[in-house]
């Protein structure tokens, strides 16, 4: 449930791998502590520029959930990646270094610039 689609098949192995060798004790209360988490009411707080990225295939976290996080931020973007799932940061690193790159470069006062 954590990979998308196109993740590469040696990936998914090294994952399962890695889920299998997790006590499920510590997994469950992983999943719970992400199931209450909620901070929907302070969003309209932020005041930076935000980047919201979700995969396609996110069954963890859908992107419906990416919109409405995106919505509720004042002056979010919303990208997302193709075919990736939950773990898109392993799936697809390269697509998500560029998004990141190109909503850092479009920052106007981001220092060192």
């Amino acid at each position: 449930m954590s990979l998308g689609s196109q993740t590469p098949s040696h990936l998914k192995e090294i994952v399962l791998k890695h889920l299998t060798e997790t006590r499920q004790t510590l997994l469950l209360d992983d999943l719970l502590a992400c199931n209450r988490f909620n901070m929907t009411g302070c969003l309209d707080a932020i005041r930076t520029p935000a980047l919201v990225i979700c995969g396609t295939d996110d069954k963890l976290t859908p992107i419906h959930f990416s919109e409405i996080l995106s919505s509720q931020i004042p002056g979010a973007a919303l990208q997302t990646i193709e075919g990736a799932g939950h773990m898109l940061i392993l799936e697809q690193p390269n697509r998500l270094a560029k998004l990141i790159s190109i909503f850092l470069a479009a920052i106007p006062y981001l220092p060192g610039r």
